[in-house]
């Protein structure tokens, strides 16, 4: 599903290269890297198509959108553009940060013992694991920003532009445009 989102992070690192070596390695890659948005388009296309004959009862995001969606609202290739990039963007970048949050968790004992304990004592055995309740820890989402902070989930440095200065003791000159880790 996500392999187009791969190729862009491809294409991000290689267009460090050489302008003519990065034009010929896209020229190359073009037919591979369509062929991959195409089936993630596709993916896409078959969930609306089963979400929309669900109809609008359900008690879902989708559900509003549909309700309001009269004669001058989104076409259906419209609404599978949007939920592609919905799909993509809550799946992959959801994934990622609970990957890295589990694995800072089982490498870090104490804060993953301090984070059950909260768990265990909001919700016994039986009760349900509600949103709201979800909000009320604070330690839960302690863990969750230390994770964003940590390991982004993020595919891209953050772009910064400075107007001149010195960070982190490397000297760039003015409107150079930067790139760090999200941490950085």
């Amino acid at each position: 599903m996500f392999s187009s989102l791969r190729d862009i992070v491809y294409l991000a690192a290689l267009a460090h290269l050489p302008r003519p070596m990065f034009k010929a390695i896209v020229a190359f890659m073009s037919h591979f890297m369509l062929g991959d948005l195409q089936k993630d388009k596709d993916f896409s296309a078959k969930r609306v198509a089963k979400r929309l004959a669900q109809g609008t009862d359900r008690n879902d995001f989708v559900s509003p959108i549909l309700r309001a969606n009269d004669e001058k609202g989104m076409t259906v290739p419209e609404i599978e553009s949007s939920f592609n990039i919905v799909i993509v963007a809550g799946s992959e970048t959801t994934a990622t940060l609970l990957s890295g949050a589990l694995f800072h968790l089982t490498t870090h004992p104490q804060p993953l013992r301090l984070l059950l304990s909260e768990l265990h004592s909001a919700f016994p055995p039986g009760t349900p694991v509600t949103f709201s309740a979800v909000q009320n820890l604070p330690y839960l989402n302690a863990v969750l920003e230390e994770s964003l902070r940590v390991y982004p989930p993020s595919a891209f440095a953050q772009a910064r532009v400075r107007r001149s200065g010195d960070p982190g003791g490397c000297d760039v000159g003015e409107e150079l445009g930067v790139r760090g880790g999200v941490p950085a």
